[in-house]
């Protein structure tokens, strides 16, 4: 049974590294993409990407698990490529 993003964002919050990491792989190849559009390069895709993965794990205590995991985060990736 597959557990929502919402769910795994709250875990995650609480100090569970693995439902981080769990996040992290259902985004990376999406978080990819989105900062490949913006940026136009393959390897500042690649660095902005992982910057918003960064700073989404730093961030965590300040996530609103009543709001979508999926906006949340690429909102931090839109200001890691800008």
């Amino acid at each position: 049974m597959r557990i929502d993003d919402e769910t795994l964002a709250a875990r995650a919050k609480d100090g569970d590294e693995r439902a981080f990491e769990e996040l992290a792989l259902r985004y990376a190849n999406r978080l990819y993409a989105f900062c490949r559009a913006r940026l136009g390069s393959d390897e500042d895709a690649k660095d902005a990407a992982q910057d918003a993965l960064v700073r989404a794990y730093r961030s965590l205590p300040s996530y609103d698990s009543s709001k979508p995991w999926s906006a949340w985060l690429f909102s931090i990736a839109a200001s890691a490529s800008p």
